[in-house]
């Protein structure tokens, strides 16, 4: 049976990006630990998502959809 890997579309865009979590996180001014629950989903990112998009080049309401 294949397994195949859910990747959370933020995560998906940032290593599109070539970008490390600390290196995202520098970027929206905030830890690396803070990034990671925004990835995660154990933070609320609506308060990053206009700065996440300026930063992945994308739509607002794209950054976290594949």
């Amino acid at each position: 049976m294949t397994h195949f890997r859910h990747i959370n579309p933020l995560k998906k865009r940032r290593l599109e990006k070539g970008l490390t979590q600390r290196q995202l996180s520098e970027k929206l001014g905030i830890t690396q630990s803070q990034y990671s629950k925004i990835e995660t989903g154990e933070t609320d990112p609506t308060k990053y998502l206009y700065k996440l998009s300026k930063i992945l080049k994308c739509d607002p309401n794209d950054v976290f959809s594949g």
